[in-house]
Parts: C-alpha cells; sequence; structure tokens
C-alpha cells in the first residue's frame, strides 16, 4: 500500500531537532519513506539527506510517500510530528544561554 501527503514548510522553516525527530520516526517504519521537494526526493530515513533537504527552506511545499503494510499509521505520525513543528518550541538550549 501507498500513501502520499503535501505538507507547507511551517513560517520560519523547520528546526533540526523536529528533522531529527522525522527521520528518528521513519527509521522505525519497516516500510519505505521518502520527501520529494523541488524535484529531488531523498530517502527520510537519511539524516543528512532529510536535513540537506529541509533545513535550508524557509517556505514552501513537499511531500512525503510512505510504501509499505503500516503506510497508514506511518502518515498519521509523521503528520503529528510535522503538526507539532508549527505548535511547539524547541526545548534544545540555545548558544549563549549559559548552559554550557
Amino acid at each position: 500500500m501507498e500513501k502520499r501527503k503535501v505538507f507547507s514548510i511551517p513560517k520560519g522553516g523547520f528546526k533540526g531537532q523536529k528533522l531529527i525527530e522525522l527521520v528518528q520516526l521513519s527509521s522505525s517504519f519497516e516500510g519505505e519513506v521518502y520527501i520529494e521537494k523541488d524535484n529531488k526526493i531523498i530517502n527520510a530515513k537519511s539524516i543528512l539527506g532529510v536535513l540537506s533537504l529541509l533545513m535550508p527552506s524557509k517556505t514552501g511545499m513537499f511531500m512525503i510517500s510512505v510504501q509499505g503494510k503500516d503506510a497508514e499509521y506511518t502518515i498519521q505520525q509523521i503528520t503529528t510530528i510535522i503538526e507539532k513543528q508549527m505548535t511547539t518550541r524547541s526545548n534544545l538550549p540555545l548558544w549563549g544561554s549559559g548552559w554550557y
């Protein structure tokens, strides 16, 4: 089974922590998970691929394709992570905040 969903990049772009969560989640599924943006397709289980494709983007759309028996569940979980990006702030400390 294959499922696809189109997402918009949140205002200001993605935070690195959320992209890492996306890769970790994608890697936990048996099926194939791909991200397509600007005619480029990468494996969503690749941290370097995801960071290089989505981290520099401040606007735009991208599509996630999932292939496998748990495709519906995978898309639901990915949607949850992406929607959290739009409503929560990172809890990682920033440089200069005195944590080092």
